[in-house]
């Protein structure tokens, strides 16, 4: 049996494995659209080209960042399904196993927390991605594929570094907050034992801030941004037009970045979420760390970003004996 954590977000698809006393990595976007179309585009990068169910899809950053799952409530949708099932094939690849038999996989997966705290949701959409435990099969880039999920853990998201530095956060009491595209999410931990009732979840995922960026700057320069062009913004956080570098967006940018982390802030401190110690994790919180310090300057903003959960979710399925041994 092979031992596979996964973390779909709403931006990327991450996941992890373990092979020759080392990690194994890998991560791509949480893009797709029907490929029926462009079966004849040689796809490149971290996108892929799937078979699943006699339909063709193209899965990554070739897709426009118009085909993103904007269903902010939910990972119940043929995309994360599609994002689950091709990490679980590529690392397959990547871990060496021959396609000879059905490989056995035990799957730790990424819950958003509102779907978590209900059973009825949670065993719904454990179903949905379990697939009544029969074997799935798809095609990665012409290469075929079978596998049975036959243990699938759901975790929920927010757990951050909680878990794989069980030392520095054994007898404390702290607070996660994995900003991510979609969703900012909040879990207190106390003594590493998740307090339920401090599970929440928010929209202000640096999707809305992309938002405010296009639309701010548009006003104010007088142009039209695309949604693909807004996500270059605000990755390299300054806007230039016909190649000049307008610096007046770079203080738009920031004071914008700076009023995204307090609406954070705000909407924890209302559901009384204490921010003593703050952790921050999530591709969104390397995005907003220099606004976070700003704020909190004692804050720990986890460096492995967007891997944060994943890693953590890994260490509860070794916790479970579900890994090999490490």
């Amino acid at each position: 049996m092979y031992a596979i954590a996964v973390d779909t977000g709403k931006s990327f698809s991450k996941s992890i494995s373990y092979k020759d006393q080392g990690f194994i990595k890998q991560r791509f976007r949480t893009l797709m659209q029907e490929g029926t179309h462009f079966s004849g585009v040689e796809v490149s990068g971290d996108t892929y080209r799937v078979e699943f169910e006699d339909k063709q899809y193209l899965l990554g950053s070739m897709c426009s960042e118009l085909n993103a799952d904007y269903a902010s409530a939910s990972k119940h949708s043929l995309t994360h399904k599609l994002a689950v099932y091709t990490s679980i094939a590529l690392m397959l690849e990547k871990l060496g196993v021959e396609r000879v038999g059905i490989p056995q996989v035990a799957v730790a997966l990424n819950t958003p927390l509102h779907i978590f705290k209900n059973e009825t949701l949670k065993v719904a959409y454990h179903d949905f991605i379990l697939n009544d435990q029969k074997p799935i099969s798809l095609r990665v880039n012409g290469q075929a594929w079978v596998f049975r999920i036959n243990q699938l853990v759901l975790l929920p998201e927010s757990l951050g570094p909680i878990y794989t530095h069980l030392d520095e956060y054994r007898n404390s009491r702290v607070t996660v907050i994995d900003i991510g595209s979609m969703n900012a999410s909040f879990s207190t931990f106390d003594r590493l034992i998740p307090k339920v009732d401090s599970m929440v979840i928010s929209n202000l995922g640096v999707n809305l801030l992309r938002g405010h960026v296009q639309e701010t700057l548009s006003t104010q320069f007088g142009t039209t941004i695309t949604l693909d062009e807004s996500e270059a913004i605000l990755r390299e956080q300054v806007y230039s037009i016909n190649g000049t570098v307008m610096l007046d967006s770079q203080r738009t940018i920031s004071d914008l970045m700076t009023a995204h982390v307090r609406d954070i802030i705000t909407y924890g401190k209302s559901q009384g979420i204490s921010f003593a110690i703050p952790v921050f994790c999530g591709g969104g919180s390397l995005l907003l760390k220099d606004a976070l310090l700003a704020q909190f300057p004692h804050a720990r903003v986890d460096d492995k970003g967007s891997y944060s959960n994943v890693m953590s979710y890994w260490k509860l399925l070794e916790a479970r004996g579900l890994t090999p041994h490490v």
